[in-house]
């Protein structure tokens, strides 16, 4: 009984599966930085509001761009390699956003850290469909909103960790 529990919600899946469910699980707690950008750059940075309205804004637009060209490397250089490459670069230009002083480069590690932060979606989704098969797609994906919300769930709890020992 705990057997067919176990395969009923996806224990299944195929160890590729699970790493790519991971990487996704991580860029998800990484991608909580959009929802606290604007108080770090008002406090942290001194800008305006309107300034901190424009870098996120940039962010955005990055995202926005980064998906179309995250499907377009996948099909060019291969999901593995698009998805490895997006994700690790997505990690540098988070850790560049929170270190950039400067008005002009919070703008372009805004944007860089939007591109990356959704360009490995199209990979990851391709991937999945790949490993899983057309039978337990729907599980596959079912998990993969599970890793969203736990990701930004683990976020939150990360980040006021994080804030009490500093």
């Amino acid at each position: 009984m705990l057997h067919r529990w176990l395969v009923r919600v996806g224990f299944d899946m195929p160890r590729a599966f699970w790493v790519v469910w991971s990487g996704l699980l991580v860029n998800r707690i990484g991608a909580m930085v959009r929802t606290f950008l604007v108080v770090f750059l008002t406090q942290a940075r001194d800008l305006s509001v309107e300034q901190a309205g424009v870098v996120l804004t940039a962010m955005g637009v990055g995202s926005l761009v980064g998906t179309q060209m995250g499907g377009y490397l996948a099909d060019k250089w291969g999901r593995r390699r698009t998805l490895a490459l997006m994700l690790c670069s997505a990690g540098v230009f988070i850790g560049l956003l929170g270190t950039v002083r400067t008005y002009p480069l919070l703008m372009l590690s805004a944007v860089a850290a939007g591109l990356t932060l959704d360009s490995f979606r199209p990979a990851s989704q391709a991937l999945m469909v790949d490993i899983v098969g057309l039978e337990r797609r729907q599980r596959a994906f079912g998990l993969n909103f599970w890793a969203i919300n736990l990701g930004f769930a683990l976020a939150g709890i990360i980040g006021e960790i994080g804030r009490a020992h500093v």
